[in-house]
């Protein structure tokens, strides 16, 4: 606690010997601009090279570092997550299917929705 004690005084006397906090002037150094740091990482494009096609839209797998299976479109958006790469393969054009006309319920069955908050008492 004396520690800190000291370090505020020694900042109150260093204010008054170099006039009031409204005489401080900042720093003339311009701020590092986002453009001119480095990336990081590569975009997804570059990144994907093999890409799928369907008729709904094409899609690339790859597999993540926690060693998972991720499809992503020609934008670098992710769509459909898997642990096996067959199952994200078959489920993909799917998910692009659906994406773009809507979803339809196969006949014979209801489609349901559902509601996420609890209501009432637990």
């Amino acid at each position: 606690m004396n520690f800190l004690n000291s370090a505020v005084n020694e900042f109150l006397n260093s204010i008054k010997r170099e006039g009031s906090l409204q005489d401080h002037k900042p720093p003339t150094s311009k701020p590092e601009k986002p453009q001119d740091k480095p990336r990081l990482v590569e975009p997804m494009v570059e990144l994907l090279d093999t890409f799928y096609t369907t008729p709904y839209g094409d899609f690339a797998i790859k597999k993540t570092r926690f060693g998972v299976h991720t499809s992503y479109d020609r934008e670098g958006i992710d769509l459909v997550t898997g642990l096996e790469w067959i199952d994200v393969f078959t489920i993909t054009p799917g998910h692009l299917q659906w994406e773009k006309e809507g979803y339809t319920p196969p006949e014979g069955t209801v489609q349901a929705t559902y509601d996420s908050v609890v209501s009432g008492k637990l």
